[in-house]
């Protein structure tokens, strides 16, 4: 075994496990005579030299090592990377030179103003924080802090003056006598603007006082501290500018009619009168409350009825009913003697007399039937089939329970006949004597419902399948078989014994196997080896001609032939290959780099054993070039002729083993950085560039003469600075708010800059000039901090400017009319107040009855019709009609006061109906007028809101009662609406009293009176009862019972008389009714009492003729012939 290993490396011989780590030559294992003899030729290769990388980088900078691709941004000393025992060991110097301080410029500028930087000659004119040139990592960065001192906010002054005042705003020392939205003054950017907001304030609409006072009382107004008494309409306090106006209007309103109160209570109850709150339980007649002068008096006639006789109900039920009583809803199932309820004083207390009647004995069947059978209950006509226990039907409870006890006798359980017999047998069934030779599963006979069924199973065996042997022996061999004891020796098919029918037929297949011919196995094997026979399992390791094993009939004789074969001569393989190289040694696959000198592969007996013999040639020492070029240069390498322009160290081509390594240093000197001129010339200068003494007179951007790798680069930045005209943006013409005009010039230089006319300066790119006055044409340049000029704006032509303002003028009553003055007042031509001849103004579509003056002002008609109107007029100015402007007048009218007011009209009987004769709007008014109801302007609409069922709104304001309309107050509800402004309108309340008959009934009593046997008129309960003092008519009144006789024996009619039924019973009858007249809710009750007593009956001897009493006979005369009833013939 030959082998090569690294310093420090460990060799482990798989000849013999051992480790080694130095140097060993013919190292011997000696084996015995049958085994190769092992030798180990092991070289172990010293470690070479450390291989120092010194590198010096800036801060920031990154340095890739080769030795690993590993990159480092930091000081490394003696930074080591250990190889193993063949490689050289790397270490690496690496100096990183440390970057110098931030050179920081602060520096503060106003808003609008810049600030050039010498790190970079740039211009800036916004906050910069940190703003920072990172050089490289020798040379410091530049940081620039650039603060901006904002422009100050805006001063801001509201100021608010009333109408008529003026401002004189400091600012500008200017007074103002009119609105001022955002009216600016533009100051520098150090200085902050001014800005004007001024309100004026117009006079506030009149404040108007409505009032309404009761008669009598007094109202003091707040606005002049005066107390008044009587009505007071558009009474007017005028005050200063800033404050409204005062108006009174006070309404006294006079005192309303009496509010009657007409109350009927049953006897016992107390009624609450909501005017006092006074509980009262007598009779009460006129009694008044009398209230301030807003209020009407209370007046209170309270009416007391006296209680109805008691009314009883007499009844019987049977046991277990109930009774639901009508008089309290209760359900009753007990004897009740007498219960009684009481009710209020008007109404009779019921009493309650109830009879329970007891339950018969319950009524038994007892009945016994057989299974199957039914029976029929005549007690409910059911069938039943089934026992029953005390099935029990229940009755009302004036009739007996009916009780079944039904028993069904059982039928007996099926008597079951099992059989079993064989195929071909029969079988004959005692229950019915017949024969069957089939199976029979559950056969019934089914008998009646007291004698069981018969039921048959009957199964017939069939005969078993033949029971067949299958069997197989060897040649020469015999078989017994057990179905008949024979003895076979030959082949026996479907051989067969027949046995009977519930017994299986036995089947032999006998078969006779004849022997197997040789079975020879034939085996070659190779020196050394052995074979082991599977036919007897014995080892061999010689030649084996036809060696034979003889076994039975069944089983084939077994024969061997076994060769051995001789081993071949050795294979012996040379080889040499160079230094890093392999050799994949086909006779094992491996792979070998190092020395192997007789390295053998030991095969069996059948294959030459394998040897292998191998020289590794060692590689020469590398080559190394070292080369420096300049930047841009290039450098082409002999060793591989490849061109290169970059760095390169420790470049390597890795040769073959046998040959040197190539190695290229390349160092390739930077060039220098450009140097860049950037200069600003004005537009028609030129520029002379010293580095090719050319002039320039047109822009050049990285304008580049290209040197050689060892010089800088000249590059040129040279800007034309060319300033554009301002360009007129916006054109800001005069305005309502502002009586000069202004622009907006924009694209303005960078940097300071002045524009004229005006010497403005600044430094922003948009500016705005104010203060330009109409009927002017302005033009302006620009020049910028170089000091170049533009050329001049478009230009920027300021018109006239007219402004008409909305109006809200104080409103005018429309029932009067008036004129609005001029609403020119605050409208402006240039900002300046006019006359109306130098405008020309039209309107759109005027109402009717309003009239726009060619001076502003607006007239408004008498009784035009009230609202919110907006006109909208336009003014234009006379000399040019293209120059107009719009505005509103919000023109109100008032409507008039319409004052609605309850009224006391007089009373209407209900009873026989009628009208007021007093109109509900007799004191309302419009305008402090009273009110007439028409349909021309200055007149009023009626309407009823509510109107009561009965009562009827008539078109003048009165009232009509329907006959027949109960008693009572009736509210009635309605508006009135100025005829040329409906949507001016008052609602009122009136109370309508309705009065009826005064109805009084007085109680009936009839004693002693006589029952007969016909029915019997016994008195008119109209006799003694009275309407308004007189006798009442019964066709004039409804007469009905409110109370009933509990027997029926007395009956009211409608005619108001009182019949008493034929045959009454003594005793004491009573009765209730009611008179009502054609207002059926004016009623009064009174009572009835008859008092029944019994006819005289007078029964006397009487003398009758002979009867025979022999023969027998009858009397001629009756014993009652002189009797008398009630004094006549009995």
């Amino acid at each position: 075994t030959n082998k090569t290993i690294c310093s420090g490396e460990t060799y482990t011989w798989s000849a013999n496990g051992t480790d080694y780590t130095t140097n060993q030559s013919a190292l011997k294992i000696v084996n015995d005579g049958c085994t190769a003899d092992q030798v180990l030729n092991l070289s172990v290769t010293p470690k070479p030299s450390d291989i120092v990388t010194n590198k010096t980088i800036c801060s920031g900078e990154t340095y890739t090592w080769s030795a690993n691709g590993t990159d480092y941004t930091t000081n490394q000393s003696a930074l080591k990377i250990v190889n193993d025992g063949c490689t050289a060991d790397q270490i690496l110097n690496l100096t990183v030179t440390p970057k110098p301080a931030d050179i920081v410029t602060n520096k503060t500028i106003c808003s609008g103003d810049s600030y050039t930087w010498s790190a970079n000659s740039t211009a800036y004119n916004s906050n910069q924080t940190g703003l920072k040139i990172v050089n490289d990592g020798c040379t410091a960065d530049e940081v620039l802090n650039l603060t901006i001192t904002p422009k100050p906010a805006d001063v801001v002054t509201n100021k608010t003056i009333c109408s008529g005042e003026s401002y004189t705003w400091s600012a500008n020392s200017t007074v103002y006598t009119t609105n001022q939205s955002a009216l600016k003054i533009v100051n520098n950017g150090c200085t902050a603007d001014q800005i004007l907001n001024l309100t004026v304030t117009p006079k506030p609409s009149d404040i108007v006082t409505n009032k309404t006072i009761c008669s009598g009382e007094s109202y003091t107004w707040a606005a002049n501290s005066t107390v008044y008494t009587t009505n007071q309409t558009a009474l007017k306090i005028v005050n200063d500018g800033c404050t409204a106006d005062q108006i009174l209007n006070l309404t006294v309103t006079p005192k309303p009619a009496d509010i009657v109160t007409n109350k009927t209570i049953c006897s016992g109850e107390s009624y609450t009168w909501a005017a006092n709150s006074t509980v009262y339980n007598s009779n009460q007649t006129g009694l008044k409350i009398v209230n301030d002068g807003c209020t009407a008096d209370q007046i209170l006639n309270l009416t007391v009825t006296p209680k109805p006789s008691d009314i009883v109900t007499n009844k019987t039920i049977c046991s277990g009913e109930s009774y639901t009583w009508s008089a309290n809803s209760t359900v009753y199932t007990t004897n009740q003697s007498a219960l009684k309820i009481v009710n209020d004083g008007c109404t009779a207390d019921e009493v309650l007399n109830l009879t329970i009647t007891p339950k018969p004995a319950d009524v038994v069947t007892n009945k016994i039937i057989c299974s199957g059978e039914s029976y029929t209950w005549a007690a409910n006509g059911t069938v039943y089939s089934i026992n029953q226990t005390a099935l029990k039907i229940i009755n009302d409870g004036c009739t007996a329970d009916q009780i079944l006890n039904l028993i069904v006798t059982p039928k007996p359980a099926d008597v079951v006949t099992n059989k079993t017999i064989c195929s071909g047998e029969s079988y004959t069934w005692s229950a019915n004597s017949t024969v069957y030779n089939t199976n029979q599963s559950a056969l019934k006979i089914v008998n009646d419902g007291c004698t069981a069924d018969q039921i048959l199973n009957l199964t017939v065996t069939p005969k078993p399948s033949d029971i067949v042997t299958n069997k197989t022996i060897c040649s020469g061999e015999s078989y017994t078989w057990s179905a008949n004891s024979t003895f076979y020796t030959t082949n026996q098919s479907a051989l067969k014994i027949v046995n009977d029918g519930c017994t299986a037929d036995e089947v032999l297949n006998l078969t006779i196997t004849p022997k197997p011919a040789d079975v020879i196995t034939n085996k070659t094997i190779c020196s050394g080896e052995s074979y082991t026979w599977a036919a007897n399992s014995t080892v061999y390791n010689t030649n084996q001609t036809a060696l034979k094993i003889i076994n039975d009939g069944c089983t084939a004789d077994q024969i061997l032939n076994l060769i051995v074969t001789p081993k071949p001569a050795d294979v012996v393989t040379n080889k040499t290959i160079c230094s890093g190289e392999s050799y994949t040694w086909a006779a094992n696959s491996t792979v070998y780099n190092s020395n192997q000198t007789g390295l053998k592969i030991v095969n069996d007996g059948c294959t030459a054993d394998q040897i292998l013999n191998l020289t590794v040639t060692p590689k020469p020492s590398d080559v190394v070039t070292n080369k420096t070029i300049c930047s841009g240069e290039t450098y082409t390498w002999s060793a591989n002729s490849t061109v290169y322009n970059t760095n390169q160290t420790g470049l390597k081509i890795v040769n073959d083993g046998c040959t040197a390594d190539q190695i290229l240093n390349l160092t390739v000197t930077p060039k220098p950085s450009d140097v860049v001129t950037n200069k600003t010339i004005c537009s028609g200068e030129s520029y002379t560039w010293s580095a090719n003494s050319t002039v320039y007179n047109s822009n050049q951007t990285g304008l580049k003469i290209v040197n050689d790798g060892c010089t800088a680069d000249q590059i040129l930045n040279l800007t034309i600075n060319t300033i554009a005209k301002p360009t007129v943006s916006v054109i800001n013409q005069l305005t309502c708010a502002s009586s000069t005009a202004s622009v907006e010039l924009s694209g303005l230089p960078t940097g300071t800059w002045t524009i004229n006319p005006g010497n403005i300066s600044g430094n922003t790119t948009t500016t705005t000039i104010s203060g330009l006055l109409p009927g002017n044409t302005y033009n302006y340049t620009v020049t910028n901090s170089l000091g170049c000029q533009s050329l001049t704006s478009g230009d920027i032509i300021i018109s006239d400017f007219i402004c008409a303002k909305d109006d809200t003028p104080a409103s005018i009553n429309g029932i009067t009319g008036g004129t609005i003055s001029t609403v020119f007042t605050n409208d402006k031509i240039n900002g300046l107040p006019f006359l109306p001849t130098d405008v020309s103004v039209s309107t759109t579509t005027l109402p009717s009855g309003i009239t726009f003056n060619a001076d502003g002002t607006i007239v408004i008609a008498p009784n035009t019709t009230a609202g919110t109107y907006i006109i909208t007029y336009t003014i234009c100015k006379s000399t040019n009609l293209t120059i107009c402007s719009s505005a509103t007048v919000e023109v109100k009218i008032s409507a008039p006061v319409i004052d609605a007011v309850p009224e006391s009209t007089d009373s209407v009987n209900g009873s026989i109906g009628g009208k007021t004769t007093t109109s509900l709007i007799t004191n309302d008014t419009l305008n402090g007028s009273s009110a007439i109801i028409g349909n021309q302007a200055g007149q009023v609409t009626l309407t009823g809101i509510t109107v009561p069922t009965g009562l009827t709104l008539n078109a003048d304001g009165t009232i009509s009662v329907a006959a027949g309309t109960p008693i009572g107050n009736y509210e009635v509800e309605y508006r009135i609406c100025e005829v040329n402004n409906t949507n001016n309108c008052d609602i009122a309340k009136s109370i309508i009293p309705v009065t009826g008959a005064v109805l009084i009934l007085k109680d009936d009593i009839a004693s002693s009176v006589v029952s007969t046997n016909q029915p019997k008129t016994i008195l008119n309960v109209l006799g003694n009862d009275t309407k308004n003092g007189q006798t009442i008519v019964a066709t004039e009144v409804t007469i009905t019972e409110t109370v009933s006789d509990p027997t029926g024996n007395i009956k009211l009619n409608p005619d108001g008389t009182i019949v008493l039924k034929a045959n009454t019973p003594a005793g004491t009858y009573e009765l209730t009714y009611q008179v009502c007249e054609l207002n059926t809710t004016n009623c009064a009750t009174a009572t009835v009492k008859i008092t029944v007593v019994a006819p005289v009956i007078d029964a006397v001897p009487e003398t009758t003729d002979s009867v025979n009493g022999s023969i027998g006979g009858k009397t001629t005369t009756s014993l009652i012939t002189n009797d008398t009833l009630n004094g006549s013939s009995a």
